[in-house]
């Protein structure tokens, strides 16, 4: 706090905020530097390095396998909802075709851009909670660190 209050009246207030974003800028920086390393370390993991990803983030890899669980089992099923509408909607045309209506078949192709637009959709409303969430950890658990080593306390690394 002493070293803050004497460089604020070293460079003035403005010097003081410039220098503060200046080095949040540079934590923010190194923070983005080792997701990056990490992101391309386990992608490019073979199968030994792999388990040892696993070992050292392990509720990263259960959280990761459970979401691509859960996206690809909305992906490739339908809800009971849909199913009973689709059957509705076979009902109600075979009702119009023996009634002698002429039935036309709406929507032939697909809506919204086919199966890899609806993957994009519904994996990116997944995922971004969880973007949000590691970037919100990372940021924290650098701060904690840098304060941590500032005040002296515990061998942080």
């Amino acid at each position: 706090m002493e070293s803050q209050k004497l460089e604020a009246e070293q460079f003035g207030e403005a010097g003081f905020l410039q220098s503060q974003a200046e080095d949040a800028q540079a934590a923010i920086k190194h923070v983005l530097v080792r997701m990056k390393n990490e992101v391309a370390r386990a992608a490019g993991a073979t199968a030994k390095q792999g388990t040892e990803v696993i070992g050292e983030h392990p509720y990263v890899s259960i959280g990761a396998a459970l979401a691509g669980g859960f996206l690809a089992g909305t992906v490739l099923t339908k809800s009971k909802k849909q199913k009973v509408l689709q059957e509705l909607a076979q009902l109600e045309k075979a009702m119009a075709l023996a009634a002698g209506e002429k039935v036309t078949f709406e929507g032939a192709g697909p809506k919204g851009g086919g199966l890899i637009n609806r993957l994009m959709k519904i994996g990116m409303k997944q995922v971004t909670p969880a973007v949000v969430s590691a970037l919100a950890g990372a940021v924290t658990a650098h701060e904690t660190a840098e304060t941590e080593r500032v005040a002296g306390v515990g061998d942080v690394s």
